[in-house]
């Protein structure tokens, strides 16, 4: 059990880093995407569970799917966030 909890936030943390430099430079293809998910009532929130939350509730659905619920996102700005995101985690 604790094992398991270390491993939640640990990972919880790292994917609150990489949410976090999505939105943080000057290409911002991920920006259009939180903006809608913030449009729809969800919220980001501080601590990077909160973050991996979000993430995960929307960011990482809109980006394979393109949809959710009523929210829609293009095919080329859901490829690029996950061409951002892969550049950020892989270095």
């Amino acid at each position: 059990m604790y094992k398991a909890a270390i491993i939640t936030m640990i990972t919880g943390a790292l994917m609150g880093l990489v949410y976090m430099s999505l939105d943080s430079s000057k290409d911002r293809p991920c920006l259009k995407i939180i903006q809608a998910c913030e449009q729809a009532g969800l919220v980001r929130g501080n601590t990077p569970e909160e973050r991996a939350q979000f993430f995960a509730q929307c960011l990482q659905p809109l980006m394979e799917t393109g949809r959710i619920g009523d929210i829609v996102i293009d095919e080329k700005s859901a490829k690029a966030c996950q061409r951002r995101i892969s550049r950020r985690r892989n270095g």
